[in-house]
């Protein structure tokens, strides 16, 4: 499916393709949003062309999502009124018997106006889940949103935690974004962002010491996690493994040369070169050099040949080691496969990251680990991953993020390694 942008003859239009279409899809839902008009939902009309079956929108005074993020950040109004029309259209495209999943649910899809009208392309057969879709939305929505206004920031965090659920109907989310009374949620919220704000910026000289319940808790979860993570300039091969490696050549090669050595030792008896030329008996003395020259000789070879077999297949392993040491792996003490990427202490319970972003916080609507510290904000930091770097952000929080006793700019994504300290207020951890 193809999407594009038109501009011509003071027509501005959005049109959507199909790279093949038979002239077989017919569906009622078509027609009926041909000839009717539906509140939310984009004028269209279908035409053919090249072997294209195309949807064309009328788009005329109206920009897309992604436009308008471009142009500013969202507040919270604004974000209720793009997803609150958004969702009402979802919701009474029911009366229609129009499908969730055939919803065309993104930056570039979505269209608002001056007055703040929000329309949406429906397209007969897209069929992508209408959950992943909002997810997705509102994961894009997280950096296009004015971070100053906590009710913006409160709204997008529970609306995109909300779309994880497997459980999750356009209710519950026309709940989150109508702002349903949350009375004492809302005030015990506001209570502790004040608490925050008095709470002086703490330094490395101010930091708050867990009691020994709490370290002994900690340690006792992280003790659950173990590295496996070979060193591939120290790897070592057990003999046994070496020997089961060889190939039959050095095998045969390896009894052919103490055979040759007697075979050797053979000869020179055989023609007399050893033998004492008065009694016809072989000289003891050199018989004896001869012996002991050939021992050392087989000892030097086969030292030398199972020498350099070893290295190659140490040589194997650092490359493999090497391989598996650009991807961790964490182990449980189940021995199961667990988490590429995680945050340690010895104060803390570990922070174990087990998908992207990763939100931590202390706000339990919004925080994939909730660590409900003194100093800690609602939303204080965000774990992403650039590539296969693993990046922290800081969420504006009151009291800061510092990685190696460098504080973070907010929302500026910073790289991070493994042995990195990473301060989240008071509260110290490790990358591992």
């Amino acid at each position: 499916m193809q999407i594009e942008q038109c501009r011509s003859l003071g027509r501005q239009s959005m049109r959507i393709s199909e790279a093949e279409y038979s002239g077989e899809h017919i569906d009622f839902r078509e027609q009926m949003l041909i000839h009717n008009r539906v509140e939310g939902i984009l004028p269209f009309e279908i035409i053919s062309e090249n072997g294209q079956r195309i949807y064309e929108y009328s788009v005329m005074g109206m920009e897309t999502l992604k436009s308008l993020c471009v142009r500013k950040k969202l507040r919270a109004e604004e974000l209720k009124t793009v997803f609150g029309e958004l969702l009402k259209s979802v919701y009474h495209g029911h009366e229609f018997m129009l499908l969730e999943d055939d919803y065309v649910v993104t930056p570039e899809t979505v269209y608002t106006d001056a007055a703040g009208k929000t329309e949406v392309a429906y397209y007969s057969g897209y069929g992508k889940p209408l959950r992943d879709q909002l997810r997705a939305l509102s994961e894009y929505m997280m950096d296009n949103i004015d971070y100053k206004d906590d009710d913006a920031v409160l709204m997008i965090y529970t609306f995109y935690m909300k779309t994880k659920e497997e459980s999750c109907t356009i209710e519950d989310l026309m709940g989150i974004v109508s702002g349903t009374p949350r009375d004492k949620e809302e005030k015990q919220e506001k209570e502790e962002m004040r608490e925050e704000r008095q709470l002086p910026v703490i330094n490395r000289a101010e930091p708050r010491h867990p009691t020994g319940e709490e370290r002994a808790a900690a340690m006792a979860e992280n003790a659950a996690f173990r590295e496996i993570k070979p060193d591939p300039e120290n790897v070592r091969v057990p003999a046994a493994d070496i020997f089961r490696a060889a190939p039959k050549g050095l095998m045969i090669t390896s009894l052919l040369i103490p055979a040759a050595v007697i075979l050797i030792l053979a000869v020179l008896i055989k023609t007399g070169t050893i033998t004492n030329p008065v009694t016809g008996r072989p000289d003891v003395t050199k018989a004896l050099l001869c012996a002991g020259t050939g021992l050392i000789l087989c000892v030097a070879a086969e030292r030398l040949m199972w020498s350099r077999f070893a290295e190659a297949v140490r040589e194997s392993c650092r490359s493999a080691a090497a391989a598996e040491d650009e991807a961790t792996l964490l182990l449980c003490s189940d021995g199961m496969a667990r988490y590429p990427f995680s945050l340690v202490s010895d104060e803390y319970p570990a922070i174990a990251v087990a998908k992207t972003p990763f939100f931590v916080g202390k706000d339990p609507n919004t925080a994939d680990y909730l660590l409900n510290k003194a100093g800690v904000s609602r939303y204080h930091v965000k774990i992403d991953k650039s590539g296969d770097t693993y990046v922290i952000s800081d969420l504006g929080s009151t009291n800061g993020t510092y990685i190696n006793g460098k504080k973070l700019d907010p929302y500026k994504p910073q790289a991070v390694r493994r042995g990195d300290e990473i301060r989240i207020a008071a509260c110290t951890f490790y990358c591992n």
